[in-house]
């Protein structure tokens, strides 16, 4: 029977390799990454240990040996983060990249050597290889099936046993559009004037008369986007915080899960409202439209410990920002946000403009006052120069600076959004927190 199994299955250990990556990334994240997106993930690692393997077999012209060759390839790729983070945590120094990086190296070239010059095509190794995969394969299941048989609630919830669950009780009540604009890291009137000695009272008296109400006192339980996010919209606060200060890659994960199934959403949409979403965040049947890169959500839960990823988030840094980075890289870096910040004010805009038989939601995040602070207080640009300098300590002044702009975007959706609907939409705008590059600032949300 061993002798058809492996005569039958010669690289059914290629397949396997895959399978447990993504399944065992699943059953750490439980929850969190959905069928489709792990279904699109194991595609896309299948269609490339095909080309790896044909082009690893072009110079072999030896099947067995190339899918051993692109077994161990493949290896290194998925394990990188774990056995880095061992050697890491053991205090090891091989975790070093300028240690490791050359040692993986080397250990492909002798692997590649050997098992060029071997006589045989290692069968036993390549049995030993699919009996262990599969045996890993089914203690994943035995840890997964139990949870998908009774699930557990979320890690991060709202206080209580259940969410709010908010039911609407009147159908006839008036349903206006809604547009919440949530602008990053603007703090409130209180914490500028005490913290930072800045006077923003032209803004208030703006709202003022624009009939809105001002919460004199308002602050943030949270200074992380997400976590912030996720108490937001689901109008409570959060449990399960071990440690704010630090959070790590399953407490983003939890605060997305609670984002993209938010009780606001669920209440609106129960009431017929359309969800129009402008934000970096998914939310439940309207994703997002840009792909934001710091938050470690979906399939970036698995790939997160690959070496690629690993490299991109330890190493790429220098090429955008470090003393080695590329010009157009740290350019096109440093002005995603403004080119996010446009596309999102337009939305905004053109969705007041568009007429709609439905009330809508619109929820925009813009991330400004947020670093990059790119214009000064004269309403004049700041030069890349400066702006790279300053992406990392603590630049009160800067920040301050580019409030004068903040403030002209934030009063002209406003008269734009109060042009196009007639006076008839209700405008929310808030902070997530406020601003937290020094620790001796208390950062309060401004709404």
């Amino acid at each position: 029977m061993a002798i058809v199994f492996r005569n039958s299955h010669r690289f059914l250990y290629l397949l396997l390799l895959p399978v447990f990556f993504i399944l065992h990334g699943v059953t750490e994240n439980f929850g969190m990454v959905t069928p489709g997106d792990c279904m699109i993930l194991l595609l896309t690692y299948l269609v490339a240990g095909i080309i790896i393997f044909a082009v690893v077999n072009a110079g072999f012209r030896n099947p067995a040996k190339s899918g051993l060759l692109t077994f161990l390839l493949f290896f290194i790729y998925f394990f990188f983060g774990s056995g880095y983070d061992f050697l890491k945590d053991n205090h090891i120094f091989l975790y070093k990249y300028r240690v490791l990086l050359p040692i993986l190296l080397v250990s492909v070239i002798l692997a590649v050597i050997g098992v060029a010059k071997a006589k045989h095509n290692f069968p036993k190794l390549r049995l030993l290889l699919t009996w262990i995969l599969m045996l890993s394969i089914v203690a994943d299941l035995i840890r997964i099936v139990p949870r998908i048989a009774h699930p557990t609630a979320d890690r991060l919830s709202v206080y209580g046993s259940e969410r709010n669950r908010l039911n609407p009780s009147c159908s006839s009540c008036p349903t206006p559009d809604i547009y919440f604009l949530l602008f990053d890291e603007y703090a409130s009137t209180a914490s500028l004037r005490n913290d930072l000695h800045f006077d923003n009272s032209a803004l208030d008296s703006f709202l003022l008369h624009e009939h809105f109400y001002i919460e004199g006192r308002s602050s943030s339980n949270y200074n992380f986007t997400p976590f912030s996010m996720a108490s937001m919209l689901n109008m409570n606060y959060l449990q399960h915080i071990a440690d704010t200060s630090q959070v790590n890659i399953h407490d983003y994960a939890s605060c997305n899960q609670l984002i993209r199934d938010n009780e606001v959403i669920r209440f609106l949409s129960a009431l017929s409202y359309q969800i129009v979403n402008y934000s970096i965040f998914d939310l439940a049947g309207h994703p997002a439209e840009v792909s934001f890169s710091l938050l470690p959500v979906k399939t970036r839960l698995i790939t997160a410990q690959t070496l690629f990823n690993r490299m991109e988030r330890d190493l790429a840094w220098n090429l955008e920002m470090g003393p080695v980075s590329i010009s157009w890289l740290s350019k096109r870096k440093v002005m995603e946000n403004r080119s996010l910040n446009a596309q999102f004010e337009n939305g905004v805009v053109t969705t007041a403009r568009e007429k709609s038989k439905f009330p809508r939601f619109v929820y925009a995040h813009l991330e400004m006052p947020h670093p990059p602070y790119y214009y000064d207080k004269n309403l004049h640009p700041r030069s890349l120069d400066t702006l790279l300098t300053e992406l990392a300590g603590n630049h009160p002044a800067s920040y301050t600076g580019y409030l004068p702009y903040v403030n002209q975007h934030l009063m002209k959706l406003v008269s734009d959004i109060r042009k196009y609907s007639h006076d008839s939409a209700v405008i929310i705008i808030m902070g997530d927190h406020g601003y937290r590059a020094s620790a001796d600032i208390t950062g309060r949300a401004h709404y």
